[in-house]
């Protein structure tokens, strides 16, 4: 699957109903955690793209305070259904 929802959340157009969080690794606000979600984490991780409000909720993927290409690895994997 393309998605992963984190346990007590329900998500709609990539915002949690239930918290109004926004879904990890969900950069487009689609819903959805893809490929074009992986474009933005490697733009913001080069630095080619500007960090927003709120995008460590989206992008700290494994939870360090960092954006980095650990975060890329998570978000791959998360991408491929990977566990």
């Amino acid at each position: 699957s393309t998605e992963r929802i984190p346990k007590g959340h329900s998500y709609e157009k990539g915002v949690c109903t239930v918290c109004g969080a926004r879904m990890p690794g969900d950069f487009t606000g689609d819903g959805r955690i893809n490929v074009t979600d992986m474009l933005a984490l490697r733009r913001l991780i080069t630095g080619s793209a500007i960090s927003e409000d709120g995008i460590m909720e989206v992008a700290d993927l494994n939870g360090d305070g960092k954006v980095n290409a650990i975060d890329a690895i998570y978000l791959r994997k998360m991408i491929l259904g990977a566990d």
